[in-house]
């Protein structure tokens, strides 16, 4: 995409399919896409790792990336912040195992994190192995 010709650069669907191929494609799109929160909606949806390549004001936005997770829950690979990853585990459980590393290793030792996953979804429970903080949880939730 980098050095592709500004037609491609400007073409929506040309765009998708490089984003869906590689999601770095994003970066060189034309800047009317880049800017477009129902295109980079549609990238996101197509390949979630396109998310770490949307503009600053998107990736700040909570509303924001709570959309994007919702188009695809494995967006929120990308998702760094842990408001907005609890937010995001508040609209949709299922996007619990899809959490960054580190705050898969906050869900794997319990803590506050899981904790008020748990109490805005208890399907979050799923994902807890601590057998001890899973009877913490359901007693929380209770």
């Amino acid at each position: 995409m980098r050095y592709a010709a500004d037609s491609f650069q400007n073409d929506r669907d040309f765009v998708i399919v490089a984003v869906r191929a590689k999601a770095e494609a994003l970066h060189y799109a034309a800047e009317r896409f880049q800017s477009s929160r129902s295109f980079v909606l549609e990238a996101i949806q197509a390949n979630a790792e396109a998310l770490r390549y949307v503009a600053g004001n998107f990736q700040s936005d909570k509303t924001f990336v709570i959309e994007a997770v919702k188009a695809n829950v494995q967006a929120l690979r990308c998702v760094t912040d842990g408001g907005f990853v609890l937010e995001a585990v508040k609209a949709n459980a299922k996007a619990l195992p899809y959490a960054s590393e580190g705050f898969r290793s906050v869900l794997l030792s319990g803590g506050e994190f899981i904790l008020e996953a748990v109490k805005a979804n208890v399907q979050a429970l799923r994902c807890v192995t601590n057998g001890g903080f899973v009877l913490e949880a359901v007693k929380a939730n209770a």
